[in-house]
């Protein structure tokens, strides 16, 4: 936000802050009543019926109409058909913002129902939702990825505030135990979903990624491995389970 409001010769860029993540986190358990039969697969097919993929992007843009620093961030978990109840991880935790987690009532539910009626062969269309405190912006979906995996989508615009006092309510609002905070009601009529996407970036251009063409983006490093040609001799893959994962990363950056 100094690069905004001081110049070009202040701060860093937005672009800077762009960034994609991708790990592999094996599954806790390897028995499912719908898993093929073990001794027929090849060890790609048995890597991939074990491991759960999570891919994250974070995109930034400042909002020059009431000045205001903009995110998008979209996560994408993806694992094999039959493992699709195990998308969430352990405890169902899912974070959004200050306010709304797993402990949330209903939250959990929301995207709990999803994986069931994917499962149940009838899957739910795109679900969105908004925080009425900080005013966090949320997308969840199912979707196929490639012939046999399915990737749960979600997806966050966060409105991080101007930047001027680290005790912004905008600011404050969005770390987790800081849910005493809330934002002015006049901020909340601002939709950080439309400003990212209405938003130019420096130099007066505009070139932000639609929401289909992200997802699109994202997917394809995820087909078929594609991110370890994309982080090349870095890549690294996490081998714990969910319920012992360490706090180090094990990601590969692009």
């Amino acid at each position: 936000m100094r690069r905004f409001y001081h110049g070009l010769q202040y701060g860093i860029s937005t672009d800077s802050l762009f960034h994609t993540e991708v790990r592999v986190d094996r599954l806790r358990s390897n028995s499912t009543p719908q898993s093929p039969n073990r001794s027929a697969l090849t060890p790609e097919e048995k890597h991939l019926s074990e491991n759960k993929t999570s891919l994250t992007s974070i995109e930034a843009r400042v909002c020059p109409t009431a000045p205001s620093l903009c995110l998008r961030i979209q996560g994408l978990a993806v694992v094999r058909r039959q493992n699709a109840s195990r998308l969430l991880p352990q405890g169902n935790t899912v974070w959004v913002c200050g306010h709304v987690t797993n402990a949330t009532p209903n939250f959990s539910e929301h995207v709990s129902s999803h994986i069931s009626a994917y499962s149940s062969g009838v899957p739910k269309a795109a679900e969105f939702g908004k925080c009425s405190k900080c005013n966090t912006e949320w997308h969840v979906e199912l979707r196929d990825l490639g012939t046999h995996d399915v990737s749960l989508i979600f997806t966050r615009w966060i409105d991080v505030g101007p930047g001027l006092s680290p005790e912004d309510p905008r600011w404050r609002s969005l770390l987790l135990y800081q849910n005493e905070y809330e934002v002015d009601p006049q901020d909340v009529i601002f939709s950080p979903r439309l400003r990212f996407e209405s938003s130019l970036v420096e130099g007066g251009t505009k070139n932000t990624m639609s929401d289909e063409e992200l997802y699109l983006r994202n997917a394809s490093f995820l087909e078929e491995k594609r991110y370890m040609a994309a982080g090349g001799p870095t890549a690294v893959e996490s081998t714990q389970p969910e319920s012992r994962r360490r706090r180090s990363s094990g990601c590969v950056t692009m």
